[in-house]
C-alpha cells in the first residue's frame, strides 16, 4: 500500500483485535508502515465502508461523551488550547478575525474561548453537532456551526484531535485548502519520532488510524507551503505557518517565554519536533 503523505510503500507493521462491541466491525486491525517518512496508518480502516465507520465513531464519542466515564478516556487539553490561543491573540502572533474550529465536534473548545476569553470561532463539523445532542452540553453556550456552502479561506483553522482519524489523503488535503495563503494552521495530534510497534500503545483506539511521524508531518508542511512552526507542550499543539506569514519571528517567541519566565513556546523553521 502507497503512504498517505509521501506515497512510498508501505508493508504490514502489526495486528490488533480490539474489544467489544468493535471487534464487530473491525476484526482483526492491520498497521502499516511507510519505510520512507516513518507513517503508521491502519489499512483495516481505510477499506471499512461508511456506515460501519460511523457506527463505530458513534459508539466510542457516545462513551466519552457521558460523565462517569470521563476520567477513562483521554480527551483533547480543551483549557489549554484555549488558553494558547488567547496568548497568540494577545500578542499580535495570531488572528481570529477569520477562524474557524475544523470537526469541532460538540464545540467544546469554541464554548471554552466564548466564556472564558471573550472568542468567538464558529464550529464546522459534518458528523457531530450539539444541535443533536443539546446545545447545553457544556459552559451553558451555544455554537455557532458553518455549513459546507459557507466554508471558504480562513486566517487561522484550528484542528483538534482529527489528524489521527483521518484515513483517506483527500481528507488532509481538505483542511489545508482552508488556510489562507498567509494563514496558520493550529493542530492537536500525537507525533512521535517512531510509532511504537505495540498493539498496547496507549494511543491505538478503535477510531484512531492515523500516526504520525516528525517526517511525516515535516513532509505535510512542506507539501502544503508552510515554512515555520510553533509548539506549545502545555496546549500539546502545533502551530503551523505558512510561506506568507511574517507575522511570528523568533524574537517575538522570545519574548513571550521571558513575559512567563519559562518556555511556553518552542519555535523552529519546519516543523517543530519536540517529542523526539
Amino acid at each position: 500500500m502507497k503512504c498517505l503523505i509521501c506515497s512510498e510503500n508501505s508493508h504490514f507493521f502489526f495486528n490488533k483485535r480490539f474489544d467489544p462491541p468493535y471487534d464487530e466491525y473491525l476484526g482483526v486491525v492491520e498497521y502499516y508502515k511507510c519505510q520512507q517518512c516513518g507513517f503508521v496508518f491502519s489499512k483495516t480502516h481505510a477499506e471499512l465502508d461508511q456506515n460501519s465507520w460511523e457506527k463505530i465513531n458513534y459508539l466510542f464519542h457516545t462513551y466519552c461523551e457521558d460523565q462517569k466515564n470521563i476520567k477513562a478516556t483521554n480527551q483533547p487539553p480543551y483549557l489549554e488550547q484555549a488558553m494558547l490561543l488567547n496568548v497568540l491573540v494577545k500578542n499580535g502572533l495570531v488572528s481570529v478575525e477569520k477562524a474557524i474550529d475544523w470537526a469541532g465536534g460538540h464545540g467544546t473548545l469554541s464554548k471554552c474561548l466564548t466564556k472564558y476569553f471573550g472568542i468567538k470561532i464558529p464550529v464546522f463539523e459534518k458528523y457531530m453537532q450539539a444541535s443533536n445532542v443539546g446545545s447545553e452540553l457544556t459552559f451553558g453556550s451555544s455554537v455557532q456551526y458553518i455549513q459546507q456552502s459557507e466554508l471558504s479561506a480562513y486566517e487561522t483553522v484550528i484542528n483538534s484531535a482529527v489528524f489521527e482519524h483521518i484515513t483517506k489523503r483527500e481528507y488532509f488535503d481538505e483542511i489545508n485548502d482552508r488556510v489562507a495563503d498567509d494563514g496558520c494552521l493550529i493542530l492537536h495530534t500525537v507525533v512521535c519520532e517512531n510509532i511504537p510497534q505495540d498493539p498496547n500503545w496507549f494511543y491505538l483506539l478503535p477510531v484512531h488510524c492515523a500516526f504520525h511521524t516528525n517526517r511525516s508531518m515535516e513532509l505535510l508542511m512542506y507539501q502544503w507551503g508552510y515554512a515555520s512552526s510553533i509548539y506549545c507542550p502545555s496546549a500539546k499543539s502545533w502551530v503551523l505557518l505558512k510561506q506568507k506569514n511574517k507575522r511570528i519571528s523568533e524574537d517575538e517567541v522570545k519574548a513571550v517565554n521571558m513575559e512567563f519566565q519559562f518556555n511556553y513556546l518552542y519555535h523552529k523553521n519546519g516543523f517543530m519536533d519536540y517529542w523526539k
